[in-house]
């Protein structure tokens, strides 16, 4: 800019704050978006983590808004599944 110069904002621009994530957050969002929509099981064995961890990091990123739970299993073997996306 020359001195003197006015900036000018855009006002009808969007501005949004950066998604902040633990690295155990960012593994489960990093396993999504690789598999689609998958299961807290399909989590854990996808990276090695307990169940408790994966409840533990799939529960935060629900109580934030990043993830979703949509719906449950529609296979038998699928029933007491709970899928995000």
């Amino acid at each position: 800019m020359c001195p003197g110069s006015v900036a000018s904002i855009k006002t009808n621009s969007h501005l949004t704050a950066p998604i902040l994530v633990d690295s155990g957050e960012a593994e489960v969002m990093r396993a999504l978006r690789m598999h689609g929509r998958i299961s807290r099981s399909e989590v854990s064995r996808i990276t090695g983590w307990s169940k408790a961890k994966t409840s533990q990091e799939t529960r935060s990123l629900v109580e934030k808004g990043y993830l979703v739970e949509v719906g449950e299993g529609h296979l038998k073997a699928d029933a007491n599944r709970v899928f995000y996306g």
